[in-house]
């Protein structure tokens, strides 16, 4: 019996749920990955007057690890187009999506598959295609 993952859910964003998702994404399989809102003494003063009502700010966590997943020598994205597939969020306002039947979030409409890649495929970090 074998089964096909066509979905997943990562809950939590920090350097390993951050990975998880980069290796899922590269794999073609659409993520969710979810974080906590951010506590107010991580915010400016600024944005503790906007969390409330601002999902950029709500969001904050996995945005910045999704960015840092794409940057640097220690990059865990193999190519910035996979990122398109993975969706962020937050446990509040989006732990229903780890629960959506693929077909209906946004993430897994446009997803990509590993056999359609248009990039060469590499283990080494020296060869990892950033564009």
């Amino acid at each position: 019996m074998s089964r096909t993952i066509r979905k997943a859910a990562v809950l939590g964003s920090g350097v390993m749920g951050s990975a998880i998702a980069a290796h899922l994404a590269g794999c073609g399989i659409p993520v969710v990955m979810l974080d906590i809102v951010p506590f107010p003494n991580m915010l400016s003063e600024a944005e503790q007057k906007k969390v409330a009502t601002d999902k950029k700010i709500r969001n904050k966590l996995a945005s910045s690890s999704l960015e840092a997943a794409a940057e640097g020598q220690a990059a865990r994205l193999l190519h910035k187009k996979a990122a398109d597939i993975i969706e962020i969020g937050n446990f509040d306002d989006d732990f229903d999506k780890s629960k959506t039947p693929t077909g209906s979030s946004k993430s897994s409409s446009n997803a990509w598959t590993s056999r359609s890649r248009s990039w060469p495929r590499s283990t080494s970090s020296a060869a990892r295609i950033r564009s």
